[in-house]
Order: C-alpha cells, then sequence, then structure tokens
C-alpha cells in the first residue's frame, strides 16, 4: 500500500526483485522509508528510482543489469542515504543524478557501459568523496553539471576517468587516476592534486596558528594554509 510519513517509516528488508520496470519507486509526500539489503536483477529502467521528495535510508542495495542502479529523477526532492551499494552491469549509469539530491552514496559501482556516476545538467551541489572506487565502467565520472566534486585517496580505473560536459570543477586529491583518460569539451576544470603536511615546530613543540605559504618554482604563490 502507499504510505505516508505520517504513517511512520516503514522498513522494507531482504527482498528479491527480478525483471521489473524500475525495482523500487520511493517520492513524493514527503515519504519516508528505510531499505535494507534488496536485490534487484534486470530491471528495464532502475533498479532503485528517487521520482519525488523523501527522507530515506538504503543499505547495502544490489543492482545487477537495467539502464541504472539508481536514478535520482527530475522531481527527486529531500535526502536519501545509499550505504555499500552494489551496482553493476547498466547500460546507461550505474547512478544517475538528473537534479541534485542529499545524502551519502557509498559502495561498489563497477562494469557500467556508460559511467558509473553521472550528474545531469541541472546539478549543482557541491560533494566531496573519501576512498570512492570505480573501475570497469565505461566512464568513472561524467558530469554536464556545474558543482565541484572532490575525490580524496580514490581509485578509478575506467574506459575513461572523468568526462566533464558542464562548468563542474573536480579536485581530485592523492589516490589513482589516469589523467589522459580525462576528457573535457565544457568549461570545468579537472585539477590533479598531492596532499602536504607541513609542521611548524619551535625548541621543538609543534605551533599552531601559523600561516604557510607553498611557492612554485618561479617564486608564486600556489597555496596557503594555517597550522591547527
Amino acid at each position: 500500500g502507499k504510505y505516508l510519513r505520517e504513517s511512520g517509516t516503514p522498513v522494507f528488508a531482504d527482498g528479491t526483485i527480478t525483471g521489473a520496470d524500475t525495482g523500487v519507486e520511493v517520492g513524493g509526500n514527503y515519504a519516508s522509508g528505510t531499505f535494507d539489503d534488496i536485490s534487484v536483477a534486470s530491471p528495464t529502467g532502475a533498479g532503485f528510482e528517487v521520482a519525488g521528495t523523501t527522507i530515506s535510508t538504503v543499505n547495502n542495495l544490489t543492482v545487477t543489469g537495467g539502464s541504472y542502479g539508481i536514478l535520482a529523477g527530475s522531481g527527486a526532492a529531500g535526502a536519501v542515504d545509499f550505504v555499500d551499494v552494489d551496482i553493476s552491469g547498466t547500460s546507461s549509469a550505474g547512478v544517475y543524478y538528473v537534479k541534485d539530491l542529499k545524502g551519502e552514496l557509498s559502495g561498489s559501482i563497477g562494469t557500467s557501459a556508460g559511467a558509473g556516476i553521472k550528474f545531469g545538467s541541472s546539478t549543482s551541489n557541491d560533494i566531496s568523496w573519501e576512498g570512492m572506487d570505480l573501475a570497469n565502467n565505461g566512464v568513472g565520472i561524467e558530469t554536464a553539471g556545474s558543482g565541484a566534486l572532490t575525490f580524496i585517496d580514490s581509485a578509478f580505473s575506467n574506459t575513461k576517468d572523468i568526462v566533464i560536459t558542464g562548468s563542474s570543477t573536480i579536485d581530485f586529491i592523492e589516490g589513482t587516476i589516469d589523467t589522459t583518460t580525462v576528457e573535457v569539451t565544457g568549461s570545468g576544470v579537472l585539477s590533479r592534486m598531492r596532499q602536504l603536511d607541513i609542521t611548524v615546530t619551535a625548541d621543538t613543540n609543534a605551533v599552531g596558528d601559523v600561516r604557510v605559504i607553498l611557492k612554485n618554482a618561479a617564486g608564486e604563490s600556489s597555496g596557503v594554509a594555517t597550522t591547527d
């Protein structure tokens, strides 16, 4: 049946869905739910679609095949945490954000013919991931949006690791990426970055609140930070 937020928070657990148009669709009327250990095989469209406003949590979602593993559609709003997902074999994208949707995303996304994670032109959220590994996809990250994306200690190994068709900026800090596969056709920029830890001491004691300026070979400032 239909659940409204006033009905409480339903829990759906240990389900298997095979061959549906859409495995799970949630959203509208501030729908709320918790989904644990749901497996979706060979959906026609998406394994899990956020179609309206919702506040939900999805744990251990497994999707094999279909156009999308997770789809945040044009009507999506609210926040959904996708924790420890396992998405493989999708034809268009593992995860596709048509528009911004708040919430965590973690897990394994691989063997997509398209992008592992795709951002549409209406997206603008700034998002940061640490330890996000994307491998064996046609594209690791594809963005047509304008948000600032940051990846820290992440490992990419895809046919094209990053494709930027919009104005998004992507900071890739440490980790592994093949920059020769990166494709930028929009106004966005990929910055390959390294982390530098500096300790300022006085008489062997660490000193805090000290402004440190990093300069390049030409003596130009290339970074500024303050010690803790």
